[in-house]
């Protein structure tokens, strides 16, 4: 299903580990699913190019997690592609409205 999609698109757990991205973010960032699968999404290679976006990520994930919608633009991408992205975080939530732990 995220494959299916032109955006860059990601599964993380509640506490920003990543469990997938489809294959455009990858490709973007000129990377394997096994280089960010399991990985904190901060630390992963799209958020190398700055030290306060990695920084701002940490907050925004954890404002997700309490069930916020989260969006911004953020400068990102692989070897010399540098792209501007509106970037946002949207919990799963269950069907009580809460957010959706995954296993």
């Amino acid at each position: 299903m995220l494959d299916n999609s032109f955006q860059l698109t990601g599964l993380l757990t509640i506490e920003g580990i990543v469990l997938e991205a489809n294959q455009t973010a990858l490709t973007f960032g000129g990377l394997q699913l096994e280089d960010v699968v399991t990985r904190p999404f901060g630390e992963t290679y799209w958020w190398k190019i700055s030290q306060s976006t990695q920084d701002s990520l940490r907050p925004a994930i954890a404002r997700a997690a309490q069930g916020e919608f989260i969006r911004y633009e953020v400068h990102l991408g692989a070897g010399n592609q540098i792209a501007t992205i509106d970037f946002s975080i949207r919990p799963l939530k269950n069907e009580f409205s809460g957010v959706k732990m995954l296993d």
